[in-house]
């Protein structure tokens, strides 16, 4: 069984947690190519990293712009772990528009991506994205502290 996951932020191609879809030996991974959500939705970049949150805040914010990739169980795994499913984010179902290829035609298709659910209502008011591009993201391995960065932005986290 195969499921088709919509990225919006590091994961996407050329930015720097993209080796972590491409990685061969963690399940089935394929670009099925680009695609936009039908809904409106705030993404924005937030904490001292600039990491990028898409809210789940239905209608609020930009069509956003993404990639769209078909993973298998073993990948879904791999990625639920990364996005810390579904204690930080939540992987919920959306619609997207992919982009016409060589046919020329566009089509909607239920996909599924990350969101963050619980999040503090003041990044609502941040400047919203339509497409990251990566701008200011610090990788994980260099940063100075990991510990308490998701209370920023998350309001159940739990770091105990």
């Amino acid at each position: 069984m195969t499921v088709l996951i919509f990225v919006y932020g590091t994961l996407k191609s050329g930015l720097p947690n993209h080796h972590l879809i491409e990685n061969k030996t963690d399940g089935l991974c394929i670009s099925r190519g680009t695609a936009t959500t039908e809904e409106k939705f705030p993404l924005v970049t937030a904490t001292r990293y600039n990491v990028p949150f898409m809210l789940y805040a239905p209608g609020k914010g930009h069509n956003i712009e993404g990639e769209l990739y078909e993973v298998d169980e073993t990948r879904l795994k791999s990625l639920d772990k990364l996005e810390a499913h579904p204690h930080l984010y939540e992987r919920r179902d959306i619609i997207v528009t992919k982009s016409a290829g060589r046919e020329g035609s566009e089509n909607a298709i239920k996909v599924q991506s990350y969101f963050l659910v619980k999040y503090r209502p003041l990044l609502l008011d941040m400047p919203m994205l339509k497409n990251y591009d990566g701008q200011g993201f610090v990788i994980p391995e260099e940063r100075k502290e990991m510990k308490h960065w998701w209370s920023e932005v998350h309001m159940d986290y739990d770091d105990a």
